[in-house]
């Protein structure tokens, strides 16, 4: 409700990825209260804790609210106020001096899922200005890059995680396979339940009992890591009971007879031998799924932090293909093509790409082509090889870094990362606050938060429309948005935005509308832009740039056996093969490290590493914790709520959780919680290293062949009572 003096501004929140509907109310100038807004067409009235508690974050007595230089000894916390002139000005001279002397492949810039803050298009820009190929995502080679590379090879698009969802209710079967959107995403997990009492049936496929399991009519519980062999065991019962989509088989798939040879190779008993799942419920399950129609297939990092998790994705990708589940109402939909036509974040990201010959030059193009290069699927250098080359200057120098994320917190190996950070030359960071990585910067600069900025917003979850974000309030002291931040530190270095015209985050916005017909002033007073929604697009010739009908892979069909994985070296069919490191490959380790362990998930109350500052959301997870079996837990002489110490056979030292016991996992495995600092801590071992599951995960190899992940579920671990 309105009071007396106050405006209400209908905005989005971006305290998460969901990008929900937004009421602010502002007084004199300051936002006093934040609701959902029930007109937005996605969220419908509902906000999570991150977003609601989004005015402790602005007016946070430690917010960072001025650029900051670093004064004393990196890392010693000895900071002083200076002007943005200065700060810029200092900033952009040294950018010029890498590049002079090392080249432009010397300098970084790295975002990835954090909230609340913006600046990729302008920063993606100001790379694209200096030809260098450094746009850097630390968590590319497992977050979200497998699905991408995955499903590409497979139908070429995305269409089963993120992008690919429906209207839930359309739906009559939604399997959630690896994701837990009720913490991740959950304006999806709202849309799923609501759609669920409508008579949508649901299954989870998951090693925990999340708040779906709990709700859904049939719960899995695999193995961490062995998801590729279930997908295999699926596709061997839908092809052997004939309930693949035979006249889509024949008409739009390449490679079946081979698909159907391969998943010979997981019978029942063998799938349920390597997952740890009954054999019946294997069977119910993959019966369930190939005989409802639509059915939406959706999965997430749960079946990506290992390594073999491209042909995971690529067993995964093929479900929906096989039964006849693609681009249909209530199936995996190619969304992106349903947007109105304004330019989203990926076309900006796309367009503003460097020069082929500069992405040539990422970093893992020779051991990972589809992830890095001109050539490649993501164009983004591979993370433990950018790491590597701070710390030994091969196969060149890492120089300069602009950095977006929480890198020391977010990426395996922290002290090694910490390691690596102290070699830079320059380090520049953009947060709300000084974190862990923060505290190794030269500068840190204060970047506005959604209340402060204008978006033309495009998330993940939009079906098919595109909303405006305007600015609710003016920014806290002297905070600026991320995009303006790039564009002034292009003027400083006399560069232009690549593209001609574009010199501000407004004018960029307008371009993104342009083929719309309106500039962002009259967006915001229409707030959402709607696409058409379009079904079998393929039909229509929508998905090849040449209009004839089809998808967009070399055969224009759905490539079940693919000829580029066989050129890359690697199997043309899907097939699971075990870690390097499980119980079944290494069981002598097994002795010593009994557990497997999942290294982490999110919590409603933290958007990866943020959130352990703020009040309301700290005190929803006040510590980090530890899920294990009661029957696991009694053996060692843990209790719930017990302090205890996490080792794992590569990493550096130990982790202490706090033990939450639970029915939910299996006896063999345990969960621990990742992205986790204790910003009220004045020690640094105990601030960054103490409670962050991330400190004990190697960067090392073995990795995945085809995108470089590592091993962060499905390894081993052991757990011990704390002292």
């Amino acid at each position: 409700m309105k009071t007396a003096g106050t405006k209400i501004v209908q905005t989005i929140c971006d305290s998460c990825m969901c990008q929900c509907g937004t009421l602010v109310h502002v007084k004199n100038g300051k936002a006093v209260k934040v609701e959902g807004d029930p007109e937005h067409p996605g969220s419908r009235g509902f906000m999570c804790p991150m977003g609601l508690s989004i005015l402790q974050t602005v007016y946070h007595p430690d917010r960072v609210v001025y650029p900051m230089k670093r004064v004393g000894d990196r890392g010693a916390g000895q900071w002083q106020r200076v002007s943005w002139d200065e700060a810029l000005g200092d900033i952009a001279q040294r950018l010029l001096k890498v590049k002079e002397q090392y080249g432009p492949e010397a300098i970084l810039y790295s975002f990835g899922t954090y909230p609340a803050k913006n600046g990729i298009a302008g920063f993606v820009g100001l790379l694209g200005a200096l030809d260098s190929p450094g746009t850097f995502v630390p968590n590319c080679h497992y977050c979200y890059t497998p699905h991408i590379i995955g499903n590409t090879l497979t139908a070429g698009l995305v269409y089963n995680c993120e992008f690919g969802c429906p209207k839930f209710e359309e739906s009559k079967l939604v399997v959630m396979w690896g994701w837990n959107p009720g913490s991740s995403f959950p304006v999806y997990a709202k849309q799923m339940l609501e759609a669920w009492r409508q008579g949508t049936k649901l299954m989870v496929i998951n090693p925990r009992f999340t708040e779906l399991a709990a709700k859904s009519d049939l719960w899995l519980q695999p193995r961490p890591a062995t998801d590729g062999a279930l997908a295999m065991g699926f596709i061997n019962i839908i092809i052997e009971e004939e309930m693949y989509d035979k006249q889509f088989v024949e008409k739009w798939c390449t490679g079946f007879e081979e698909l159907r040879r391969r998943a010979r190779e997981y019978p029942p008993e063998r799938v349920a031998d390597i997952t740890w799942i009954p054999k019946e419920k294997i069977v119910a399950a993959a019966k369930l799924y190939g005989s409802t129609r639509p059915s939406h297939l959706h999965t997430h990092n749960g079946t990506t932090y290992a390594t073999n998790v491209i042909q995971t994705s690529r067993a995964i990708a093929i479900l929906p293909a096989i039964t006849g589940n693609l681009d249909v109402k209530g199936g995996n939909v190619f969304s992106m093509w349903n947007y109105p036509p304004v330019l989203t974040y990926m076309n900006m990201r796309k367009m503003l790409r460097p020069s082929p010959a500069a992405e040539d030059r990422q970093l893992g193009i020779k051991e990972f082509p589809l992830l890095a290069g001109s050539k490649s699927l993501r164009g983004y250098s591979h993370p433990p090889l950018v790491y590597r080359a701070m710390y030994t200057g091969e196969p060149y120098p890492i120089k300069a870094f602009i950095a977006t994320t929480n890198s020391i917190t977010s990426f395996e190996d922290s002290r090694a990362v910490a390691g690596a950070l102290r070699q830079l030359d320059l380090m520049v960071y953009l947060d709300f606050f000084i974190t862990p990585t923060g505290e190794l910067a030269d500068y840190v600069l204060p970047p506005a938060t959604w209340l402060e900025r204008e978006d033309v917003v495009d998330a993940f979850g939009y079906y098919g429309y595109v909303c405006a974000r305007p600015k609710s309030i003016e920014p806290v002291g002297e905070c600026m948005d991320d995009d303006e931040i790039a564009f002034a530190l292009l003027k400083k270095m006399g560069l232009k935005f690549p593209i001609p015209g574009v010199d501000s985050n407004r004018a960029m916005m307008d371009f993104q509308l342009k083929d719309a017909g309106m500039d962002f002033d009259e967006f915001c007073k229409r707030r959402v832009l709607y696409g058409k929604i379009t079904e079998k697009k393929y039909e229509l010739g929508m998905l090849r740039s040449d209009g004839k009908p089809g998808f967009n892979t070399p055969s224009g069909k759905v490539e079940l056996y693919s000829e580029r994985m066989k050129q890359l070296g690697q199997d043309p069919l899907p097939l699971h093969k075990e870690s390097f490191e499980s119980p079944v490959t290494t069981p002598r380790i097994a002795q010593e490290y009994p557990l497997v362990l999942i290294g982490g998930s999110r919590h409603i109350a933290s958007c990866n590493s943020a959130g352990h500052n703020i009040p309301w959301l700290r005190e929803l997870l006040p510590y980090p914790v530890i899920e294990i079996h009661p029957d696991t837990a009694k053996e060692l002489g843990i209790q719930n709520k017990d302090w205890v110490w996490i080792e794992t056979p590569r990493g550096h030292g130990r982790v202490k959780q706090r033990a939450q016991l639970t029915l939910g996992i299996h006896p063999r495995v345990v969960h621990a919680q990742s992205l986790w600092w204790y910003p009220e801590e004045a020690d640094r071992e105990k601030r960054w290293y103490e409670p962050n599951i991330n400190a004990i995960m190697s960067w090392d190899p073995p990795y995945d062949p085809v995108c470089g992940a590592t091993l962060l579920k499905g390894g081993l671990c052991k757990v011990y009572k704390a002292d």
